[in-house]
């Protein structure tokens, strides 16, 4: 028998680590006489708390001591089908022991939480990295960070280390829409804040 490292590890030990470390680079800066930029560290904190949370819900529980998984199993969790997986689902409801509307339920939340799981990319990634500032720069990173966790979810497949999980195509593109999302609420905030002079915002 083995054991599981559960999402609760990130809170009780990786949420402190990370608010120690961000204090002592704050603590560095200012005995440096650096000026510090309440508004960018509080952003910064914001998006490394949403980074350990996107690791927990994509990535969390491990599986420790478990046998492995059978390599067919893992072939058969790999759909490089544009949409193949959201219709096959659709044409599913109806069929089988659950109930209609548990099974739409269920597509909304899988369709839904995808697309929501990057707005956070492309929202506060602007404000943080200055060189982002396109949509085609929002993209890319959105691109990079959903295929990272796609190919990490692959390998905790392959490593049986992992809840089995579907690597899809569609979940890489449901996370770029949300990271291209996410950068236009940023793109109508910014237009917002121009308008009434909240400068600490741009």
């Amino acid at each position: 028998m083995g054991y599981f490292i559960e999402k609760e590890f990130l809170v009780v030990f990786v949420i402190p680590l990370y608010l120690i470390v961000l204090g002592i680079t704050i603590f560095k800066k200012k005995k440096k006489g650096e000026k510090i930029d309440f508004f960018r560290e509080i952003v910064k904190f914001g998006f490394g708390l949403y980074i350990i949370a996107l690791i927990g819900v994509t990535l969390f529980p491990i599986r420790i001591g478990y046998g492995r998984q059978a390599i067919t199993m893992i072939n058969m969790g790999i759909n490089y089908i544009p949409f193949k997986s959201i219709i096959y689902d659709i044409r599913q409801i109806g069929i089988g022991s659950f109930s209609v509307r548990f099974q739409i339920k269920l597509l909304i939340m899988n369709v839904l939480g995808n697309f929501i799981l990057l707005i956070p990319i492309g929202f506060l990634t602007p404000i943080l990295w200055k060189k982002v500032n396109s949509l085609k720069d929002i993209v890319i990173v959105g691109f990079l960070v959903s295929l990272s966790i796609e190919l990490l979810q692959l390998l905790e497949n392959f490593l049986s280390i992992g809840f089995f999980r579907v690597v899809d195509v569609d979940d890489l593109i449901l996370n770029v829409l949300g990271a291209v999302f996410g950068y236009m609420a940023y793109q109508v905030a910014k237009l917002v804040v121009t308008k009434y002079k909240i400068k600490r915002f741009i």
